[in-house]
């Protein structure tokens, strides 16, 4: 085989460069609640321990309610990037288990549909015409490399990440 037929390669590194934003936001997110959390910080020493440069530090941190608010916001935020993360582990390894990748394309149909206009006994007909899509050459699929198959067990690893890690009320 070529090297065109190993376009699924190119693809699932596209996978990895969308896997690796979402883990930079989800940490972004981790960032947001730290501030908030110091917020806080500074509000409780204000009650254990009222000292008046404790107090000027309090005025310049918003009210409880306006941390505790940022924290929830933060934390939503953070439940979606999981299941985004999530989703992105799991599509990674279904293409993994089957060496193969949906083109992007003509979403796996293998044609592309362009709409042709054409005269016809004076009028304008339209019409769609299917041609073989040139990157699947029809197959509806890109195929990976051996070699890229084998590199993907990280995948194993990322998985550890979906195990629901138990609370006090499971």
């Amino acid at each position: 085989m070529s090297s065109d037929d190993y376009l699924g390669d190119v693809e699932v590194v596209k996978h990895f460069e969308v896997l690796i934003k979402s883990f930079e936001d989800y940490k972004n997110s981790i960032d947001s609640i730290l501030t908030p959390l110091k917020q806080f910080l500074i509000r409780l020493n204000a009650l254990i321990n009222p000292t008046s440069e404790i107090k000027i530090k309090v005025l310049s941190t918003p009210s409880s309610n306006e941390i505790i608010s940022n924290i929830e916001e933060a934390i939503n935020d953070m439940r979606t990037q999981v299941k985004e993360i999530a989703n992105i582990i799991k599509e990674v390894e279904k293409i993994s288990k089957e060496s193969k990748i949906k083109c992007d394309k003509c979403d796996g149909e293998g044609e592309i549909y362009n709409r042709v206009y054409d005269k016809v006994d004076g009028t304008i007909q339209e019409t769609l015409r299917g041609e073989i899509c040139n990157k699947c050459k029809g197959r509806g699929y890109l195929y990976l490399s051996n070699t890229l198959v084998s590199h993907l067990k990280i995948i194993e690893v990322l998985k550890l990440l979906l195990i629901k890690v138990p609370t006090d009320k499971d």
